[in-house]
């Protein structure tokens, strides 16, 4: 529904609707002309220009059915009818690659943002791992080469976790665009609405994938 892709699609299905609905009418409708015409007197000083000395008017009212053009008109409705199908078949294909989209994106989300709590957890466990090295290079227990390790690997912890963390910013944009639903313009109950929509269709899905394979 918020798809600009598919509304501008839905705009020329209306249109094309109406143009098929003319051709259509075409067939019992027929041509009104209006014709009228008006002639004055003309004269300049004491001369009159001969012929047109009389003020009058007349107006008559015209129809026209072209029987013989019968087959044109068909071949407008065929043609009409042949747009308005091609129109439709595109709006399905459109509909078909949002929804893949949307589909994809929602499953990035679901794998990154866990993602987060992993790396959290791992730079977490570096980050102690590392207080203890510092206190065992103190004691003389361990040498430089511990040491330098364990910083490195705190080090590297802590990337992978900035690194989740805007994949997931990422994905979660992507998620955004794909169903052309922005959360900054939204209230706190819109998003809400959506988060619970999602859900309910995640849901949903392996329900219905098992009762299709019943």
């Amino acid at each position: 529904e918020n798809s600009p892709e598919a509304r501008a699609v839905r705009e020329l299905i209306t249109a094309q609707e109406i143009q098929l609905g003319r051709a259509k009418r075409a067939w019992f409708m027929p041509s009104f002309f209006l014709v009228g015409n008006y002639a004055g007197d003309l004269s300049e000083g004491d001369v009159d220009f001969p012929g047109i000395a009389d003020e009058g008017g007349s107006f008559s009212i015209n129809l026209t059915y072209p029987i013989v053009q019968g087959g044109l008109k068909a071949s407008e409705i065929a043609k009409a009818e042949v747009d308005l199908e091609g129109l439709q078949q595109q709006l399905e294909l459109v509909e078909q690659r949002v929804e893949q989209r949307t589909r994809t994106s929602v499953r990035l989300v679901e794998n990154s943002f866990p993602r987060i709590k992993f790396a959290l957890e791992a730079a977490r466990a570096a980050g102690a791992s590392l207080v203890i090295v510092q206190d065992k290079y103190a004691e003389g227990i361990l040498n430089v080469t511990d040491l330098l390790s364990a910083q490195n690997e705190k080090f590297s912890s802590d990337q992978l976790l900035e690194v989740a963390t805007y994949q997931y910013l990422i994905d979660l944009v992507e998620l955004q665009r794909s169903i052309s639903w922005f959360e900054e313009e939204k209230s706190p109950g819109e998003r809400e609405e959506l988060a619970n929509t999602i859900v309910a269709v995640q849901t949903a899905a392996p329900e219905q994938g098992a009762a299709d394979e019943e």
